[in-house]
């Protein structure tokens, strides 16, 4: 019997947002803790994708608020301060409920949860115009990855994976999230149009990621979706340096053929 995939979504949101409760409540105490801070956007991070990418676009909507919050927080433009934390718990409180039990959640309650949000963001530190001449004359900082950080990442869905209502385009958009990417599609096995199953999925993507996120980052996007991929991360550094044309083809499927220059190596002059 195959797995509802919502009820999937919501088994490991359950456990995502107890793991958000202990990384909060552990904020609480080390509110400077840098990793707890890219814990806590993580979760919510991968919770707003994967909500949108299953249908709960409340749950996505709601959740944006607090991964943009959060965004901030590891910017260093505002503190993951006790009264944050507090409205943050109860917004994980919100989203289980929103989860759960759809029809009893009070949109009101969410709205109240937003606006203190908000209004503690607000509270944060001086704009450079409160802050003075200075703060306005003073240089743009760098950006927060150099030019060689980033990933090369390679994707290639299980030929069903449509059918279980994922939508690719959903986590190519959650990776542009992380930072500026280049996505190429190859859809070299997609077959003429009387041939054509529109619930197939037969395109596989190559990623470039220019951002100094972690590799968790990047596979916390794909954590519902993990054993139905194929999912291959390397960093640009050594990708530049690697042959491209790696076998992306799913378990049971003929081996893809090899890229072009690899080929074209194999066939050099002088090598038997």
């Amino acid at each position: 019997m195959e797995l509802d995939p919502t009820e999937t979504f919501r088994q490991e949101a359950s456990e995502l947002l107890d793991s958000l409760e202990s990384v909060l409540l552990d904020l609480g105490q080390s509110p400077q803790n840098r990793d707890l801070i890219d814990a806590a956007f993580r979760a919510l991070h991968t919770i707003k994708g994967s909500g949108a990418m299953f249908g709960f676009d409340k749950v996505a909507a709601f959740t944006h608020d607090f991964e943009t919050a959060f965004d901030l927080i590891r910017k260093g433009k505002i503190d993951a301060n006790h009264e944050i934390v507090t409205v943050s718990l109860s917004a994980r409180d919100y989203i289980r409920t929103l989860i759960e039990d759809p029809d009893s959640t009070d949109p009101i309650i969410g709205d109240a949860i937003v606006e203190e949000l908000q209004r503690l963001i607000g509270a944060g530190p001086a704009t450079a115009k409160e802050a003075g001449p200075a703060a306005e004359n003073a240089p743009e900082a760098a950006p927060e990855a150099p030019a060689s950080a980033g990933w090369r990442i390679e994707i290639a869905f299980e030929p069903g994976i449509l059918r279980n209502g994922t939508n690719p385009l959903v986590l190519l958009d959650d990776l542009r999230a992380l930072g500026p990417c280049t996505v190429e599609a190859d859809t070299a096995a997609i077959p003429v149009l009387a041939d054509l199953d529109p619930e197939t999925c037969l395109i596989t993507w190559t990623v470039t990621l220019e951002s100094a996120c972690s590799q968790d980052e990047i596979e916390d996007v794909f954590m519902f979706v993990r054993d139905e991929m194929k999912l291959v991360i390397t960093p640009l550094a050594a990708a530049g340096q690697a042959g491209f044309g790696l076998d992306m083809s799913m378990p049971g499927e003929a081996p893809a053929a090899a890229a072009e220059p690899v080929a074209k190596a194999e066939a050099a002059p002088g090598i038997d």
